[in-house]
């Protein structure tokens, strides 16, 4: 068994033991999903335009239904663990073992996401497409989306490790830890799309990693870039991780040198 299989097999086995949770995250997820509904339907009906922001009310439901399912698939723990091991002293036997810690926890989550994935985002799909008319796009916006949620689930990461680097040199992270997973909300677009955005801040969000995390996969599928821009955002992606990998590499070498275990 190689070391990747490994790992993923270990985060599917933590992930299953959380059953009761996931049962409970899947019953939230599908009230919120009916609330959303009636929700927008009483503004396209309030407003009387079929097409808002460049939505129309079927497209707009499909993108809340994509945007839990890229959101559950990309999420990870990263940020929490690292700065607890590092707080409790734990890191240094991690550190210990001839394994690289954030390559280890990579699969890790690879194998708890996958879990995930087919508990929670198979019967969203399912409901959405039966009771609130979630729309199919085609089987080639598919296979763009599926491309572009892969590289969101390295870049969001990525970008999570690149954060939780940070509570090597503070005593406590718990703030920034909350303060970014809400701006994340807002800025990769998972409460709404980018578009209800004045253009001004939209320019902003297209040179931060952000949107190509939940935004930009959920728009490939809506078929809103064509072949070549989703492609071409799926380059983007790219840059993003090998920028962020190397921020990483050269952050956690600076880290190893100052960094000693409490009490140590």
């Amino acid at each position: 068994m190689s070391f990747e299989l490994g790992a993923a097999k270990l985060g599917i086995k933590e992930a299953a033991v959380w059953k009761f949770d996931m049962l409970v995250w899947i019953i939230i997820s599908l009230v919120s999903l009916g609330t959303y509904y009636l929700l927008w339907t009483a503004v396209y009906g309030f407003s009387g335009q079929g097409v808002i922001a460049g939505y129309s009310l079927r497209e707009l439901i499909t993108y809340f239904v994509l945007s839990e399912i890229v959101q559950t698939l990309t999420w990870t723990s990263i940020i929490m663990d690292l700065s607890q091991k590092i707080r409790r002293g734990t890191l240094i036997t991690q550190l210990a073992r001839p394994i690289n810690f954030l390559y280890y926890h990579f699969w890790m989550n690879f194998g708890s996401r996958g879990l995930q994935f087919l508990i929670y985002c198979i019967p969203m799909v399912l409901i959405g497409a039966l009771l609130f008319g979630m729309k199919f796009t085609g089987w080639t916006n598919l296979a763009l989306f599926s491309a572009s949620a892969g590289l969101a689930m390295v870049l969001n990461f990525a970008l999570s490790a690149f954060i939780a680097l940070g509570a090597f040199w503070l005593t406590s992270y718990h703030g920034i830890r909350w303060a970014y997973m809400g701006l994340f909300s807002i800025f990769s677009g998972f409460i709404f799309p980018l578009t209800f955005f004045p253009q001004f801040w939209q320019k902003v969000f297209s040179f931060l990693p952000f949107q190509y995390i939940i935004f930009v996969p959920v728009q490939t599928y809506l078929g809103k870039y064509g072949i070549f821009g989703a492609l071409g955002n799926m380059l983007i992606q790219i840059v993003w991780i090998i920028i962020l990998m190397t921020a990483i590499s050269f952050i956690w070498r600076r880290a190893m040198k100052s960094f000693t275990a409490p009490g140590g």
